[in-house]
């Protein structure tokens, strides 16, 4: 539930040149001036990069998610108080202006707040939307808002840290029952056969010119393999096993601690036999929508008819064809509650600026769907660079008791040895903040 925002250092919002606000992460836990370095080179990247805003605006399957979502809340974001976090460059802002919200304040902590604000004029939304130039934690508004909407989505959903900024501004600035979009967050995982990207990685090392390059092979596999490989695009075909729900935000009630450490254990069958090489990361977000409030009201009407047409013969008379509308209305928003808009970044859908994430195996084993594996999947914030998280997948065979075998064994044609691949990413770029790569430790059993 929202908290009652902090006294204001202002009667009014202060309206800006700018962008989202992103919460530093921990001040003391991580070191001031370290994070906030962090934090003038991040969002100095937003506004001096303009290859990252065409990424995001050419993202068909990103953008139209956010259209479709906002435009489908109908009633809700009429006359209502939205506010954008890490607004960029103002387009989610502009679609709820058009939407018939009555205030948007837009807040972007980068330079790039002074060119949403030029944007907001030259679209004549200037007088709806308010651009804020400044931090989420810094924000001060002059009231609580209807509705919360960002993009704050990174590698492997949470890298960037930018979810920490919308939590704070949903818990001070959104109003008990209000909307945040998107509505739940979830990060699934899957086994996957790569037989192209070892063969042109690791493969191609064991002979090159006719000359054996072997020696070469352990060095291969940590400068491709030593770190999540972003943005490499895979087909439906190389998953092997079915998908696991990882981690699921409701992002309503989500708190910072579960999200900035958290352990998931499962076991699985392969789908087929395969090669596995490792696994794929994907989220998929979806939207509030507007049909439970029309449904419910809709029903109340036809209750209403029917309790008339009981009672009176004139009304039975009049009313039928009342009630046949309504009845169809009934049916046209419980078809419709179904078709909730929903932004996928998994191998099954249409592919988007965040690509597929990967975490690759140093060796491969030969599997098969009469195989139980046993899988652990880690993440644990980086408590020196906050905006970044280690990853650590284990994948173990299960014995006929549904144990885990821990001692490493051969590749064979039913098993799978013990195999675990850690990576943690501290690079403190922007391009390597929002795709997750950059300079990693790893290790492999």
């Amino acid at each position: 539930p929202a908290q009652p925002p902090p006294p204001p250092r202002s009667a009014e919002a202060t309206p800006a040149s700018g962008p989202e606000g992103i919460m530093e992460g921990g001040g003391a836990e991580h070191g001031h001036d370290s994070v906030d370095a962090q934090d003038e080179e991040y969002f100095e990247a937003y506004a001096e990069d303009l290859y990252i805003h065409e990424q995001m605006l050419t993202d068909e399957p990103r953008t139209s998610a956010y259209l479709h979502a906002i435009q489908g809340l109908g009633e809700r974001i009429r006359g209502a108080v939205v506010l954008d976090v890490g607004c960029g460059t103002g387009v989610l802002s502009i679609f709820a202006a058009r939407a018939g919200a009555r205030r948007v304040y837009a807040v972007e902590a980068s330079g790039m707040a002074s060119v949403a604000q030029e944007v907001m004029e030259k679209n004549g939304v200037a007088g709806v939307v308010s651009v804020l130039n400044c931090r989420v934690e810094d924000l001060v508004l002059p009231e609580e808002v209807d509705i919360l909407v960002s993009e704050w989505m990174g590698t492997a959903l949470v890298f960037e840290s930018m979810w920490e900024g919308v939590l704070l501004a949903r818990d001070r600035w959104l109003k008990m029952g209000g909307l945040v979009l998107p509505a739940r967050a979830q990060l699934w995982g899957a086994p996957v056969e790569l037989e192209s990207l070892w063969a042109t990685k690791v493969n191609m090392w064991k002979e090159v010119w006719g000359i054996d390059m072997s020696p070469l092979v352990p060095r291969a596999k940590e400068r491709f393999f030593g770190r999540p490989i972003i943005n490499h695009p895979i087909t439906a075909d190389a998953v092997v096993g079915p998908g696991e729900l990882l981690l699921d935000l409701d992002m309503a009630s989500a708190t910072k601690e579960d999200i900035e450490d958290f352990t998931h254990v499962w076991t699985t069958k392969p789908t087929r036999r395969a090669t596995l090489h490792g696994a794929v990361l994907w989220f998929v977000c979806s939207f509030p929508n507007n049909v439970e409030e029309r449904l419910h009201r809709v029903e109340e009407q036809l209750e209403q008819v029917l309790s008339a047409l009981e009672t009176s013969a004139a009304a039975a008379h009049d009313g039928g064809g009342h009630v046949k509308a309504l009845q169809a209305e009934v049916m046209e928003a419980q078809a419709a509650s179904v078709e909730h808009v929903e932004l996928s970044t998994s191998p099954w859908a249409a592919l988007t600026h965040w690509g597929h994430n990967l975490l690759v195996f140093d060796s491969c084993h030969q599997i098969g769907p009469e195989q139980d594996i046993g899988w652990k999947f880690q993440m644990n914030r980086n408590r020196h660079f906050p905006r970044h998280y280690h990853l650590k997948l284990e994948a173990s065979p299960m014995d006929t008791g549904g144990n885990a075998v821990d001692e490493v064994q051969p590749a064979s044609e039913t098993g799978v040895a013990h195999q675990s691949v850690t990576a943690g990413v501290p690079g403190d770029s922007h391009d390597q903040q929002r795709t997750g790569s950059g300079d990693t430790e790893v290790a492999a059993a």
